[in-house]
């Protein structure tokens, strides 16, 4: 667990051009057809709703199992 909390220095500092460069890539996979415009409205909601948790500093932690 160590090991991949040491990357959140640098995830906190690239959130907001990672999350830019995800939203792009969605939006070319919805044009080429690969996602439905539904999927990707949902996942570009879902990637702003996680740049402005790394923007506002309450960034969610989720329990993987």
């Amino acid at each position: 667990m160590r090991e991949f909390n040491q990357s959140l220095r640098y995830d906190k500092r690239m959130h907001a051009a990672d999350i830019t460069g995800s939203i792009a890539y969605a939006k070319a996979l919805q044009k080429v057809g690969i996602l439905t415009p539904d999927e990707e409205q949902k996942i570009v909601q879902g990637l702003q709703t996680v740049g402005k948790e790394w923007t506002d500093g309450v960034v969610r932690h989720v329990r993987l199992s």
